[in-house]
């Protein structure tokens, strides 16, 4: 009996670890890619702003677009 509580703790430990592990991988990447994003975003602007320093505005999908008629597609960056 002993031994089958020992091999459960165990059996529950490494789940718990192998679940924290997974989790923090995905909470990392995550953060990558919302990072990524927001350099697409400046990136995107910083070219709209060097087409004659125009005003700019985002569309419903995020992507940027220029006054004069010059948009960026955020996801091809």
């Amino acid at each position: 009996m002993n031994k089958q509580i020992l091999n459960y703790i165990i059996c529950v430990i490494i789940w718990f670890a192998f679940g924290l592990v997974v989790s923090l991988s995905i909470a990392q990447n995550w953060d990558i890619v919302y990072t990524n994003e927001i350099k697409t975003i400046e990136r995107a602007e910083n070219a709209c702003k060097k087409h004659e320093s125009v005003p700019y505005t985002y569309d419903w999908k995020g992507n940027v677009k220029c006054e004069n008629g010059i948009s960026f597609n955020v996801q091809d960056w």
